[in-house]
């Protein structure tokens, strides 16, 4: 599996390897696995923190992604609260 060259020649923190994370959540996600798609885009978050912080736009990105899963999942106050978090960070970072 692509993921695990990723990690295993590039790293944990390096951009091809969380991008592969949020690739393989969409995938999950288009298969109406929103479990694993919720995992695996969550990942990517943790990843994306540790790698470019909170500041970064595809963290802004991904939080529109959790917002989309969650409420594909019937939790529309958490998709909510994922949402908020992406215009604070955008706002942050586009004024």
């Amino acid at each position: 599996m692509a993921l695990d060259t990723n990690e295993r020649e590039l790293g944990l923190d390096h951009p091809d390897t969380i991008k592969a994370y949020g690739d393989l959540a969409v995938f999950y996600y288009r298969l109406q696995r929103t479990d694993l798609a919720l995992s695996y885009v969550r990942r990517s978050l943790y990843l994306l923190g540790m790698a470019c912080g909170p500041e970064h736009p595809n963290t802004a990105a991904t939080f529109i992604y959790i917002a989309m899963m969650e409420e594909g999942g019937g939790e529309t106050q958490l998709a909510l609260r994922f949402l908020h978090e992406a215009r604070v960070c955008n706002k942050r970072l586009l004024g």
